[in-house]
């Protein structure tokens, strides 16, 4: 539901054609969507550890809504720029929240299957969305989404409990400690969110939308790259690895090899990004929605520049971002921490034997 209201290229580019917006104008409204999701973040992920999950993700979800809703009647550039970032302000609390809420809802040994699942159905739903862009019109689909954001927001209401961790803390607990992200370890962190999010959506802007199939692969198979390189070498690997695709993009190359090298890239920013969300929760598990809050800030105010990066030369583009992911991968080496290990599943249900 979360890519219905996303910056998916073929409903951009048809709403551009309809309301005589040059491809520029396009880059600048979608860099709002990331500016207003960065902007909103903070305060719902306050709002979430203190209010709690479900009436702040309820709170979003409807505000995506009516964004969306009003996406669909825009009769102007001013009004679709303008209910971008909109959506971007419901984006900046769904997403925020739902990551928080998923895991504390599973039980621990289940919660890196969630994580695969939650990432490879965004995935899915960006393919199928972009299939649909094909057949339904811009303002179909955002009325579509509108209409999913409601069910959505009603759904939650009505089937998902609240957080057992949230039920459970005392309300001393609420406010997050002053210091708590005032660390090197938080600004490695942020940095290293900033470079997977503009690598993430600048591709998305400058390459194929065909790219999304190597993302199943990349979150599917992050939990087994994090059982043998442990939550920091992967992180490492993936941007290693999507350095080394960007310095094969700075050579003249046949179509085919900047493709591949293409996917490549896609892959290992998708990883890496799997690796961050595990990360942050794991580095504060006290106050996780404020920590994604602050993450989420910083990384999409420097994604609002990704729509503009990829009107660069491709050159130009591919050296700059083989720059960031190599500063990503030595600042993961030199100032975070591995975290918990990962806990192991049970096969047999735990009992608690009183004598």
């Amino acid at each position: 539901m979360c890519n219905a209201w996303w910056v998916l290229l073929p409903a951009v580019d048809g709403a551009g054609a309809n309301l005589g917006m040059s491809r520029r104008r396009l880059a600048v409204a979608s860099s709002l969507t990331f500016a207003s999701y960065g902007a909103s973040s903070p305060a719902w992920g306050l709002a979430s550890d203190s209010v709690g999950r479900r009436p702040t993700l309820v709170s979003a979800l409807a505000a995506g809504s009516v964004a969306c809703v009003l996406q669909a009647l825009a009769r102007d550039a001013r009004d679709y720029a303008a209910a971008r970032a909109g959506v971007g302000v419901a984006l900046g609390g769904v997403v925020g929240i739902s990551v928080p809420y998923l895991l504390e809802l599973v039980p621990a040994p289940y919660r890196g299957l969630s994580n695969k699942i939650s990432h490879s159905s965004y995935v899915l739903a960006t393919a199928l969305l972009a299939l649909a862009s094909t057949v339904y019109t811009w303002r179909e689909l955002s009325a579509a989404a509108a209409a999913a954001g409601a069910v959505a927001a009603f759904l939650t209401r009505l089937a998902i409990p609240e957080s057992p961790l949230l039920e459970a803390r005392p309300p001393a607990a609420a406010k997050v400690p002053r210091g708590t992200f005032r660390t090197k370890q938080t600004v490695a962190l942020v940095a290293c969110w900033c470079t997977a999010s503009i690598l993430y959506f600048a591709s998305s802007y400058a390459d194929a939308i065909i790219l999304a199939i190597a993302e199943i692969p990349a979150y599917a198979g992050t939990s087994l790259v994090v059982a043998r390189l442990g939550r920091r070498g992967a992180q490492v690997a993936y941007f290693s690895a999507a350095a080394s695709a960007y310095a094969a993009l700075l050579t003249p190359r046949r179509p085919s090899h900047r493709f591949a090298a293409s996917l490549v890239a896609r892959f290992a920013t998708s990883g890496a990004f799997a690796v961050l969300w595990q990360i942050t929760v794991e580095t504060y598990p006290a106050a996780r929605a404020a920590a994604l809050g602050l993450c989420g800030t910083l990384s999409k105010t420097a994604a609002a520049a990704a729509p503009l990066l990829a009107l660069l030369d491709p050159r130009t583009y591919a050296a700059l971002a083989l720059a960031a992911a190599l500063l990503a991968a030595l600042l993961t080496l030199a100032y975070l921490d591995e975290g918990p290990p990962p806990p192991a599943r049970r096969r047999t249900t735990p009992y608690i034997i009183i004598t």
